[in-house]
């Protein structure tokens, strides 16, 4: 087995033609992806939306692919032209020449509007600008900011490497926006222990990478957010949130009815190992040493028809060892391999089905599995831990430019929790999975129109409930596959938001927001874990701003 794997590798690493390269798009550019789910919806284009992030050379074909299409709304052609002066840089000449000079052909490696610095010569081309964005907030009480900034480039290198990173500062003044435990999708953020002589946090954010790409796949060395599962709201198998970490990579497609994806990941425990740290000599700062923590996962996607995408797929949490070489073979089912290593890791099962036969909509669910266990599907008193969805979208029917999103999320007791520390499905302790956690349920409805290619107007509406927080305790009075689901909601909230925002080119926009929040938590510590300060004290919070590039 070992002796295939590495010819795998080898030819992979070999392939005998090239095609595209792979840079990988921000998930926070979350306006173009639900705008490539809309061209999805719309039969437009054909697109895989199980797995995120996209690299920008597919988001230039699906875009041009959807350009070329006769049915596309004019609203929908003038956006995808304003899109093309960023995705431009990222055609294949060879390929679409012509497509290419219109939509991306800066006269100067130097342009101010908008800000970046493009170069290209027989060995490649390379993108490369900077980015900030701001949000200017208001809860009633006081005023309050939160900025990020920095740079990022993009590289494609001779026939089949690319090279990118983005990195950003990010501030937040006053209150921390995330912790672990706080119930919002804001992005996680590994903060500064302390902010000196100021309230609120702040904390820097790479992204980066390495790829080698062919005609039907690529592989690569990268640091950055993986999201898995289709979804409206949050993801309930890999939702993007926690603080990217570095991962191997490898992405194939060798028919059209076939996709697989892979990844081997280094996650930070934050769970300290005692007999590794120290204090340096003469010195009164402890040296924390942390524990390894790993996660290895696989996912495939069987299109059987144009219109319907089945997605399977499996994951192993594995902590304190180095790497194994077993959970580096990408088709493996990681539980089984467990069985025969250590048998005290933590395995999940994940599906996810998605369904586009009806031109304007979109319908999907998926079911994430935690330590499946068969014994317990067929006793009553027990269940297993899981996350299931199931949503759909509906675009441009039966009124052009208008649509709507709904998605519904139930997560049962104990699902991504485990009884060993460096073995929860957690990096930087931020939940790998749903941004509720374990033992919730969330609705999520929205409603958007896009008057215009630059303008969207979005209505949203949420209910989102958290039960008791059950320990992992075999010990229990209470089996851990026997507590209470959903019994006693310890904390709820109701959220109304109208969003507008204006994106004159792309990669820049301007936005502002109103949001109406009712609580009621069982007591005000629970609302101090589960909520930033910045939210309590007033229902209503206005904030704007701006963003070039994204966080």
């Amino acid at each position: 087995m070992r002796h295939f794997t590495l010819l795998f590798w080898v030819i992979c690493f070999c392939p005998s033609s090239l095609k595209s390269q792979t840079v990988f798009q921000p998930l926070a550019d979350s306006e173009l992806y639900l705008f490539l789910d809309e061209l999805a919806n719309d039969q437009l284009i054909d697109l895989y939306t199980v797995a995120k992030p996209y690299s920008r050379s597919m988001i230039y074909a699906k875009l041009i692919e959807a350009l070329d299409n006769e049915t596309i709304l004019s609203r929908q052609k003038e956006r995808i032209e304003i899109l093309l002066d960023d995705f431009g840089f990222d055609g294949n000449l060879s390929d679409t020449l012509n497509h290419f000079s219109q939509h991306f052909t800066p006269k100067r490696p130097f342009q101010i509007i908008p800000p970046r610095v493009f170069s290209k010569s027989e060995w490649g081309k390379i993108l490369m600008r900077p980015i900030y964005g701001i949000r200017l907030f208001n809860n009633g009480n006081r005023s309050f900011f939160a900025s990020y900034g920095g740079a990022e480039m993009g590289a494609y290198l001779g026939k089949g490497f690319a090279i990118y990173a983005n990195i950003r500062d990010n501030y937040q003044q006053e209150y921390r926006l995330a912790r672990p435990d706080y119930l919002t999708r804001e992005l996680g953020g590994n903060y500064k222990s302390s902010v000196i002589g100021k309230d609120g946090g702040e904390f820097s954010e790479l992204r980066a990478g390495i790829t080698y790409s062919w005609d039907w796949g690529s592989v690569g060395l990268v640091k950055d957010h993986i999201e898995w599962g289709n979804n409206y709201q949050n993801a309930n198998i890999l939702s993007g949130r926690t603080p990217s970490f570095p991962m191997v990579t490898l992405d194939l497609k060798p028919f059209k009815w076939l996709q697989f994806k892979y990844f081997h990941g280094w996650l930070n425990s934050e769970v300290i190992d005692s007999s590794r740290s120290y204090f340096p000599h003469q010195s009164e700062r402890y040296r924390k040493v942390l524990r390894t923590k790993y996660i290895a996962a696989n996912l495939f996607t069987i299109s059987p028809w144009r219109a319907l995408g089945f997605s399977f797929g499996n994951s192993i949490i594995y902590s304190d060892t180095p790497p194994n070489p077993a959970y580096l073979i990408p088709f493996s089912f990681f539980k089984s391999l467990d069985h025969t290593i250590d048998d005290n890791q933590n395995s999940q099962l994940f599906f996810d089905i998605s369904f586009r036969g009806i031109k304007h909509l979109h319908l999907f669910s998926s079911l994430f599995l935690d330590e499946l266990s068969f014994t317990r599907i067929f006793d009553p008193d027990r269940r297993n831990f899981y996350s299931y969805k199931i949503g759909a979208g509906l675009s441009n029917w039966p009124i052009p430019n208008l649509g709507f999103n709904v998605d519904y999320n139930l997560t049962s007791p104990i699902t991504y929790a485990h009884r060993v520390p460096t073995l929860t499905y957690e990096s930087n302790d931020f939940n790998l999975g749903h941004f509720m956690g374990d033992n919730t349920s969330s609705l999520f409805f929205a409603t958007w129109w896009k008057f215009s290619p630059r303008w969207t107007v979005n209505v949203l509406f949420e209910k989102l409930q958290k039960g008791t927080q059950h320990i992992y305790d075999l010990n229990a009075p209470i089996p851990v596959d026997e507590k209470s689901f959903l019994e006693n909601i310890i904390w709820e909230a109701k959220i109304i938001e109208i969003s507008l925002e204006w994106s004159p080119v792309s990669n820049l926009s301007v936005f502002s927001h109103c949001r109406y929040k009712k609580v009621n938590a069982e007591d005000e510590a629970t609302r101090l874990l589960y909520e930033s300060q910045s939210e309590i004290g007033n229902n209503l919070i206005i904030f704007a701003g701006l963003k070039y590039g994204f966080q």
